[in-house]
């Protein structure tokens, strides 16, 4: 009877943990999830504005970019932000090659092309490169973006 009851349990289980990941989207889900990576995101960052960028982000978010540290939590990375759109001005377009949500959490891929120019003056090789970014829900039902990471599809200078 216990090994019964045993099985029951891990059947019980398996199935709403299946459940939570079928969780189905709905249109309105994800047509909301694409105006926060593929307008709001990209106007903040085309502007240069840390404070639109940073209201798309979980207060606990991580940013993960190419060839630095983990910067973790709103205000490293309103920090990290700043620091970046004091330097240069973006032109960035992304496209979205795959969305998935499961339950209460979700992920974008896709690729993107950024010109970059130096506010000093200059302006360095068009790049494009790819995105994976998680969001997760919020109490009040809107989705925020709580992970982004990205890497140039371009060699990094060869250190000889």
């Amino acid at each position: 009877m216990k090994k019964q009851i045993i099985i029951l349990f891990a059947i019980v289980l398996i199935s709403l943990s299946h459940m939570a990941c079928q969780a189905p989207s709905t249109e309105s889900e994800t047509v909301a999830i694409k105006k926060i990576l593929l307008k709001d995101y990209i106007e903040a960052e085309n502007a240069g504005d840390v404070n639109a960028k940073l209201s798309l982000f979980t207060d606990d978010a991580v940013l993960m970019p190419p060839n630095e540290p983990t910067v973790s939590g709103k205000d490293a990375i309103r920090s990290w932000q700043q620091a970046t759109y004091d330097q240069v001005a973006l032109q960035v377009t992304d496209t979205l090659e795959e969305l998935k949500l499961f339950g209460d959490w979700g992920f974008a891929r896709g690729s993107y092309s950024a010109d970059i120019n130096l506010k000093a003056g200059g302006k360095l090789p068009q790049e494009d490169g790819k995105f994976l970014v998680i969001i997760k829900r919020q109490p009040d039902g809107f989705w925020k973006i709580a992970c982004d990471m990205w890497s140039s599809n371009t060699s990094a200078p060869s250190v000889q």
